[in-house]
């Protein structure tokens, strides 16, 4: 599986163990390079529609576990995360469409209360997500960061090229682990990690790795 950690949280919950999130900073690199950033995520969303296949055949053990709201959160996150960024380009695109012809047809597939919610979805949706990119960029003051947080819909858009590519790889290159080079964005890149003494400038040649 390319993305492990998924297929052991879920295995673990189906054993009757429970994760949970730490209070606390990683300082792992974050992808820089828009290519290798792609590739990473094809992996990770890959490896959820891996786990996603394979636990729906063994729903049994996770139902036992979590009832049947343990079996709707696994499909809504490892199965609905691939499908919602797989279908995002079709919404936009008709979006777009009946922002520049006004479609009747488009009006008859979103009815008013399902238009109303969607829209609501869009807007706050996104506000939200750009928020809390800029809460973080706040807190830890990398103030030249804030653009990026301002482009946060962008992301949405290169999430699906990257679903679009993981299932294309399912049946094509099922055994494909393109892994993501590190060290693309050197080792002193975080102010607050220098502050802390954790980071300090290292060889480039010697951080680009792989895994």
């Amino acid at each position: 599986n390319v993305t492990e950690d998924a297929d052991l949280g879920v295995r673990i919950f189906a054993a009757g163990g429970r994760t949970a999130m730490l209070d606390s900073v990683t300082l792992e690199e974050a992808c820089s390079q828009p290519v290798a950033w792609t590739k990473q995520r094809t992996r990770w969303i890959k490896g959820y529609l891996q786990t996603w296949a394979v636990h729906s055949r063994r729903g049994s053990t996770v139902r036992r576990e979590g009832g049947w709201r343990g079996v709707v959160a696994m499909h809504l996150l490892l199965g609905g995360t691939p499908l919602v960024n797989a279908l995002n380009p079709l919404f936009w695109a008709v979006c777009l469409l009946f922002a520049a012809t006004r479609a009747g047809w488009v009006i008859g597939l979103f009815p008013g209360p399902v238009l109303y919610v969607a829209a609501a979805s869009l807007v706050i949706g996104n506000f939200c997500f750009c928020y809390l990119n800029l809460i973080a960029v706040v807190n830890r003051e990398r103030w030249h960061l804030v653009h990026a947080a301002l482009f946060t819909p962008f992301y949405w858009l290169l999430m699906s090229v990257a679903t679009l590519r993981a299932i294309s790889q399912l049946v094509t290159g099922l055994h494909t682990w393109e892994k993501t080079p590190h060290g693309l964005s050197g080792g002193d890149t975080d102010p607050a990690g220098q502050e802390l003494g954790l980071l300090a400038p290292v060889d480039k040649r010697v951080l680009v790795g792989q895994r």
